[in-house]
């Protein structure tokens, strides 16, 4: 039986809590419904603290190494439309929160749902991969105004993760977050 979405972000937020604690980091989980921390990371003394949001993915299957996270941002609502693109970027922008302290970690799993690798990403990156996508998507599209839409909802490849920020590498930015 496959393992549900809520069982997949269970799991990568557990993995993360736990690669945490086994770098004397300390892990806080919070509550499944606090919209985007998934962990408060602090140092041993408690002086200073990280947010983590964690993105969890399935390998896709028949693929060699593809991973396609859920969504960074949540859909816009009907209420506010994203009728430029402009606001688009705004959204995006209010949505990431790009801070110092606040990272994502993308955790990577088989298909027998054990953690394969993470990449640990700080938000501003974050922001910056989902702002050039984007404009990537969007460019060069001859879209008139009262036809544009961006619905506010983009995801992370895996293709786009850097060496630098996989497994202890990117625990390593934590740390450094928390001197």
């Amino acid at each position: 039986m496959p393992l549900s979405k809520q069982l997949k972000g269970t799991i990568g937020v557990h993995f993360i809590a736990t690669q945490l604690a086994r770098n004397n980091i300390i892990p806080a989980v919070t509550a499944r419904n606090v919209g985007f921390v998934d962990i408060i990371a602090s140092n041993e003394k408690g002086t200073r603290s990280v947010t983590i949001q964690v993105k969890t993915s399935m390998k896709q299957k028949g693929s060699n190494d593809k991973y396609i996270f859920p969504g960074v941002t949540p859909r816009a609502s009907k209420k506010e439309p994203l009728d430029t693109f402009e606001k688009g970027t705004a959204y995006v922008k209010k949505k990431i929160q790009p801070s110092p302290t606040k990272f994502y970690a993308f955790v990577c799993l088989m298909e027998n749902g054990y953690p394969d690798k993470y990449y640990i990403v700080p938000s501003k990156t974050v922001l910056n991969l989902v702002e050039d996508e984007r404009k990537s998507y969007f460019q060069g599209k001859d879209i008139p105004q009262k036809e544009f839409k961006d619905s506010g909802y983009w995801h992370i490849k895996s293709r786009w993760l850097r060496d630098d920020w996989k497994n202890k590498n990117g625990i390593r930015l934590i740390e450094n977050a928390l001197k």
